[in-house]
């Protein structure tokens, strides 16, 4: 089958587990495609002020950023920490519109270095729906559809830009993030 192939070859290709280097910071990958140091100083702020719970404040502040920035690889960031705010501050109430955001990154049809992160979230929260009993329906072959899109979007940047080792390292991630599972008292999504 040629599809079991071509995810044989990505698997021999990315499954070398990546050392990403000690003074690594995430945030410096998702800051590198604003366009100036005031956007991101503002990102980096509403990103501290999520740590400390202040999600109305930071939402705020990433509202006024995405306007810049849509369609962008540093706008799906600004997306991502938009859909932390909406699901952390208004669980469960607002949790479609959330999972609504990390779809349109996801979908995007571009890499972002929160691809990652996006999908695990999107996954963990659309499973979510479903359910966490052992009965609950789990959509796997549609989270590994989805999987699949985004590394050979990941692989088609990787063309372009070889030496970024943050996106092969999604790869990676991707590769190696388990299914959901029926375990003895409900999923693993739990």
């Amino acid at each position: 089958d040629k599809f079991i192939d071509s995810i044989r070859n990505v698997y021999r290709k990315y499954r070398k587990l990546l050392i990403i280097p000690p003074d690594f910071h995430q945030i410096d990958q998702e800051i590198k495609f604003a366009r100036d140091k005031a956007d991101a100083d503002n990102y980096i702020k509403a990103v501290d002020l999520i740590k400390k719970k202040k999600f109305e404040e930071a939402y705020e502040i990433l509202f006024e950023l995405e306007k810049q920035y849509k369609n962008t690889p540093f706008g799906d960031c600004i997306m991502l920490r938009m859909s932390d705010c909406v699901l952390l501050a208004y669980y469960p109430r607002e949790d479609e519109k959330g999972i609504s955001m990390l779809e349109k990154i996801i979908e995007s049809k571009r890499y972002s270095p929160i691809i990652f992160e996006a999908f695990l979230k999107w996954r963990t929260k659309k499973q979510e729906f479903n359910g966490y009993s052992n009965y609950s329906i789990i959509s796997n072959k549609m989270y590994n559809q989805k999987r699949w899109q985004l590394i050979k979007l990941i692989k088609k940047y990787l063309k372009d830009h070889p030496n970024d080792l943050w996106a092969r390292k999604h790869i990676n991630l991707l590769l190696f993030l388990s299914n959901i599972e029926r375990l003895s008292f409900g999923n693993s999504n739990m």
